[in-house]
């Protein structure tokens, strides 16, 4: 899935990571947004960045 951004590059739309790992100016890494699914269920909050 692609974003819509704008000429500087920057997404004209909400996005988030799980864990919510600070986001300078790249994604993070996959070790920062990793999460551990555990059985029967797993919550998880992902907090929407609009820039």
């Amino acid at each position: 899935m692609k974003l819509d951004r704008n000429f500087f590059g920057i997404p004209k739309e909400g996005f988030g990571f799980s864990n919510n790992p600070r986001v300078v100016f790249v994604a993070p890494s996959f070790q920062a947004a990793v999460v551990a699914v555990s059985c029967p269920a797993t919550q998880l909050d992902i907090r929407l960045i609009y820039k």
